[in-house]
């Protein structure tokens, strides 16, 4: 569960910055 939160919090903000990079 622990991993599932973390992964979510560290995916959104990756894509937002690739899209903010396009």
């Amino acid at each position: 569960m622990l991993i599932t939160i973390f992964f979510d919090c560290s995916f959104i903000p990756l894509v937002g910055v690739l899209i903010t990079n396009i």
